[in-house]
């Protein structure tokens, strides 16, 4: 009886143990469906965008015809194989850096950036106002030449930090590049590209002399001086760097101290009776992302106003255009986008001879191998018609044509490896020019925000070094 019992026991371990394991596995199943695991959170760029004055405007939201997606792509994206989906891009996030550099490029952990710079200062963003004004191939295909961009850029600096094969262009190169990557958000503090910002950024800080100057004021150093104090200005918006800011308070003051008494500038700031459009056009954006910046006073509002006056002088409303500089000079669509543009920038978006350098402008041609100036034309008539639409309903229509036509027109003149070579007259000053032009010009849909009154310089009013009231708030975790 008990060897019976026995194997009573030993054949009923093995159902026993069985039940029990499967009996566990099927809790485990469903536990794992009712309570699935959470994965941990990425770390997250906060951004607190705050309300900014517009301009006086008579705008009403955006219609439907500027934000319709077209049935085919206008872009070609075989340039360089297939670009790859936003969504598959590396997220070139902001990461404090490992060390600190010799002049101070890093701002503390929180600090504030410009309303008008917000649209740029996430990919999530970037990739929302791309597409809000293309379709999702041609979106991906901008952004996709946008990088290939920066990334020759990036290997085609100078072990110095600069850009540019002629000594006498590397500032001016330089400052264009930096404004390349500093359009596209990135700061020394990237991943990909803090480097190479960093690196130009020591460049021009070390090439800046004890009075504010970059080089000889020449011919192309005027122009040098006014786009490396611009790319300074972006860059301490973007980074609140102390060491940028006295840098750029020094430009400012060379700048302020070269203007005509009739508001505009010339070659080797000349005080003479000859002015420049082409000169006036960069010293106003420089001037510009000052005041955006908080930065050189009421001096920079008075200065604009002046040059206001100048441009408006040098305009010729019956014609829709803008002189180059004096009364008999023949004019292009370059200068009259640089009218225009100066015009919007300093806040004059009514403005008779605005409004007829616009209307004119309808009529410009897209091309890259026809005109002089191609290049620098096309990319002031992008930032001028891009805000115009957003000011304007009337003008929205002009935009939607321009922007149907000017991502191809430069996506397909980029060059295998990433570079443009500038067409017609502009070819001497090289790829870097090219380069960063065409990148600045594919930048624009976020790049500045359209319509968005710059703060006014209250220094006073700082809660704490580099903070300003109107100024947006970004934490980096």
């Amino acid at each position: 009886m008990r060897r019976a019992t026995h194997r009573r026991v030993e054949h009923s371990v093995g159902p026993l143990v069985s039940g029990a394991y499967h009996a566990g596995v099927l809790f485990y199943l469903i536990a794992c469906v009712t309570f699935p695991t959470r994965p941990s959170p990425p770390p997250v760029v906060e951004v607190e965008i705050a309300e900014c004055e517009p301009f006086e405007l008579d705008t009403v939201p955006l219609s439907d015809d500027l934000n319709n997606t077209p049935d085919e792509p206008r872009i070609d994206p075989a340039i360089e194989g297939m670009p790859p989906p936003l969504e598959d891009l590396p997220l070139f996030e902001n990461e404090t850096p490992p060390e600190a550099s010799p002049v101070p490029l890093y701002a503390a952990q929180r600090f504030r950036l410009p309303t008008v710079y917000a649209q740029r200062a996430t990919p999530a963003l970037r990739k929302w106002c791309l597409r809000r004004h293309l379709g999702p191939g041609e979106a991906d295909a901008v952004e996709w030449a946008v990088l290939r961009g920066l990334r020759w850029l990036k290997a085609n600096q100078r072990s110095d930090g600069a850009w540019g094969e002629k000594a006498e262009h590397r500032v001016g190169l330089s400052g264009l590049a930096l404004l390349a990557f500093l359009g596209h958000g990135e700061t020394p503090a990237s991943r990909e590209f803090g480097a190479t910002v960093e690196g130009g950024l020591q460049f021009l800080t070390e090439r800046q002399s004890a009075n504010g100057g970059f080089e000889v004021l020449d011919k192309p150093g005027t122009y040098g001086h006014a786009i490396a104090t611009l790319a300074l200005a972006e860059a301490y918006s973007l980074t609140h760097a102390p060491g940028l800011a006295e840098a750029v308070e020094r430009a400012v003051r060379v700048i302020l101290a070269g203007q005509q008494d009739s508001g505009g500038w010339d070659y080797r700031y000349s005080k003479w009776r000859r002015r420049d459009t082409s000169v006036t056009g960069w010293h106003v954006q420089a001037l510009h992302a000052a005041r955006v910046a908080g930065l050189g006073g009421r001096d920079v509002d008075l200065s604009l106003a002046r040059a206001g006056e100048d441009l408006t002088g040098a305009s010729e409303p019956r014609r829709g255009t803008f002189r180059y500089d004096l009364a008999d000079a023949p004019t292009s669509w370059g200068i009259t986008a640089t009218g225009v543009l100066g015009l919007q920038l300093i806040g004059r978006a009514d403005a008779t001879p605005l409004e007829a350098g616009l209307d004119s402008l309808r009529t410009m041609p897209c091309t890259w191998r026809q005109g002089n100036w191609i290049l620098c034309g096309i990319y002031y008539a992008t930032q001028a018609k891009f805000n115009a639409a957003h000011r304007h309903t009337a003008r929205q229509g002009e935009w939607t044509r321009w922007n149907a036509l000017f991502p191809g027109v430069l996506a397909g003149a980029q060059e295998r490896d990433g570079h443009w070579t500038p067409p017609a007259n502009e070819t001497p000053y090289g790829a870097v020019y090219g380069t960063a032009m065409a990148v600045l010009t594919l930048e624009v849909y976020y790049r500045l925000l359209p319509g968005a009154r710059p703060p006014e310089p209250r220094i006073a009013a700082r809660t704490e070094p580099g903070l300003l009231p109107d100024d947006v708030p970004i934490r980096f975790d």
